[in-house]
């Protein structure tokens, strides 16, 4: 017998018309989709595993990138594109200490 059980699809509702479903890593904006890229992917996910909880820089680089070390522009740069996509109204920044997705 085969097993033919499929993933099932995980919807998160992250702002009123923004939909993520991370089996895809697709955003569904309105009717609208949106593919993440896989740094935009792992951000979100770790947002995600920590809603509405102030995320340190540091433990976001250390998440995203291992033990590579990289620049504050690149972190700052992936966290600006991602709350571009999502709806910057999502991501906060809090000045020299981390973000936070807030749903």
């Amino acid at each position: 017998m085969i097993d033919t059980k499929e993933e099932v699809p995980r919807l998160i509702q992250i702002a009123k018309n923004c939909i993520y479903q991370s089996n895809t890593s697709e955003l569904k904006i309105i009717s609208q989709s949106i593919v993440l890229t896989k740094k935009e992917k792992q951000l979100l996910d770790f947002l995600l595993a920590n809603k509405n909880t102030i995320v340190s820089f540091e433990t976001i680089q250390t998440h995203i990138w291992q033990s590579k070390d990289v620049s504050p522009t690149t972190r700052r740069t992936l966290i600006h594109r991602l709350r571009e996509k999502i709806g910057s109204e999502n991501i906060k920044t809090i000045k020299d200490v981390g973000c936070i997705l807030e749903i």
